[in-house]
């Protein structure tokens, strides 16, 4: 999807775009980490302003997303391997939406996350080598 800054967007078009569950842009939205725009009244309808979807891209800086279980089938290991590789720092991820939220690992991460830990993505009896091992 080209994004446009001045255009209005659906939520459903916005959650194929991230690769997320429309519920997880309305926490986004809901949490303040996404701007909308309320159309009509009563229930109304919500639109996600361009602008707000391209600081999102740019926090992102504009590279694909990967769910934590696309990355662990990556690297041959677990999601609970993956998560605690984010908990502790050693691979970045943004939280989409609230508390609830998805994690998506932006593709800039895993190149810095494999040269810190001298992967290149080798993997050795289902753990990961290097680093993230210990």
């Amino acid at each position: 999807m080209q994004v446009e800054p001045t255009r209005m967007y659906r939520v459903k078009d916005v959650a194929g775009h991230f690769e997320v569950s429309v519920a997880t842009i309305y926490r986004a939205i809901e949490s303040g980490s996404l701007d909308a725009v309320k159309l009509g009244a009563g229930r109304g309808t919500l639109r996600v302003t361009g602008a707000a979807v391209l600081a999102c891209l740019e926090h992102s800086q504009g590279t694909r997303m990967y769910r934590v279980k696309e990355v662990a089938a990556r690297y041959a290991v677990s999601t609970t391997t993956i998560y605690r590789a984010i908990e502790s720092g050693r691979l970045d991820a943004l939280k989409m939406g609230g508390r609830n939220g998805a994690l998506r690992v932006p593709e800039s991460a895993l190149r810095a996350f494999e040269e810190a830990c001298g992967l290149c993505g080798d993997v050795a009896g289902g753990e990961l080598v290097g680093e993230v091992a210990r």
